[in-house]
């Protein structure tokens, strides 16, 4: 499934993961935008868990101006409310009051509401609304219009989803003729463009329109099930979209421990820097050596059978043998591997910066202590 969302949507685009509705899991492709723009309030959320609003068969408000007075909004909501439709809301800020009330129609009066503040900044952002509108058939409304007015610049969508880091508008139902016109648009802009910055938010714009986006879902007999199988689905995403940035490595410890023998090669007789050398040398032995002591593998008869010159020459715990990682499909993302270890790297040059470290010392009255590191 992860092969067929990446290739449905490309390396770049947008691959969300949803409860199946049955016991099948699949992928579903639908046109749509994604902007970093979270909900206004965490009180407006449809799922707490998942920290995510999510609504289907949306309206969509587009405002051009700061949202101080609830007058604006109160017909639309009032609309929305009678037609037992959600609506999305944008606009470039909202007062307190404004949020207030709308998260007391949403938790005391069954609204279903979601707002946003309108992405990106100065022409840009004006560029970002056109895109939703022609997108989703919305008009951007201005100054203070009547409430039928607002209610016939409403675009529509089949799905919205809106957390804590973005939002995502899927399945606009704009006319096709003004959703051509744009993509035609923002293609002029890309060849016109003089700078590689310009250029990828303009290929950003159009992937939107093109490539849209891919929904994993995930199905089960039961509600745990469900749940088991979509943390393994999202890990399996990460990596593979990892993979895809940066590369791959040969899996199970080995890329690290095969680097740890070439990190020694850099000493060169330097006594004074060989023994930090040795340090990390000795921690990216360490990962290979844990999971062979996990396995109940003794470290001291597999590491001669692994070698230390061939890259890619490991050992397959599962199958006990050894031989090619990747042949065997034992494989890290590289940029996981690079990730944990300069992470890893800082936290060690921290400690060795402020010379202590606090951990949990359950002996001493359960109470964590402070150690010093010169003591030891």
């Amino acid at each position: 499934m992860i092969d067929e969302a990446i290739k449905a949507v490309g390396p770049e685009g947008i691959i969300l993961t949803q409860n199946s509705s049955n016991e099948r899991s699949y992928v579903e492709k639908l046109i749509g935008l994604q902007y970093d723009k979270p909900l206004i309030s965490e009180y407006l959320y449809t799922n707490t868990i998942a920290n995510l609003a999510e609504y289907e068969h949306v309206f969509i408000a587009i405002f051009d101006e700061h949202i101080s007075d609830t007058t604006k909004i109160e017909g639309l909501l009032r609309h929305c409310k009678s037609m037992n439709r959600p609506v999305l809301i944008i606009a470039p800020g909202y007062d307190e009051l404004v949020i207030s009330i709308m998260i007391k129609n949403k938790v005391s009066n069954g609204y279903k509401i979601m707002a946003i503040k309108s992405p990106g900044f100065g022409n840009h952002r004006d560029v970002l609304l056109e895109d939703i509108c022609a997108n989703t058939g919305a008009k951007i409304i201005k100054g203070n219009p009547l409430d039928n007015e607002i209610i016939a610049a409403l675009g529509k969508a089949q799905r919205v989803i809106s957390g804590k880091h973005d939002t995502t508008i899927m399945g606009g139902e704009g006319l096709k003729s003004e959703i051509d016109a744009r993509v035609a648009s923002i293609m002029a802009n890309i060849e016109t463009s003089h700078n590689d910055a310009d250029r990828e938010i303009h290929q950003k714009r159009l992937s939107g329109f093109n490539s849209g986006v891919a929904i994993i879902k995930v199905g089960g007999y039961s509600d745990l099930e469900v749940r088991e199988k979509k943390d393994r689905v999202i890990d399996a995403l990460n990596a593979a979209k990892a993979a895809v940035s940066e590369g791959i490595l040969p899996g199970g410890g080995i890329a690290l421990f095969k680097a740890a023998f070439s990190i020694m090669q850099n000493v060169n007789n330097n006594t004074a820097i060989a023994p930090g050398y040795k340090l990390v040398s000795d921690a990216c032995k360490e990962p290979l050596l844990v999971i062979l002591r996990n396995a109940g593998e003794d470290p001291n008869i597999i590491v001669p059978l692994i070698g230390t010159t061939s890259p890619s020459w490991g050992y397959n715990i599962e199958s006990q043998q050894v031989g090619d990682m990747f042949e065997m499909k034992i494989i890290d993302p590289l940029k996981v591997t690079r990730t944990a270890l300069n992470r890893a790297i800082a936290v060690a040059g921290m400690v060795l910066l402020t010379e202590a470290v606090i951990y949990e010392d359950l002996a001493i009255n359960g109470a964590p202590s402070i150690v010093d590191l010169k003591s030891f």
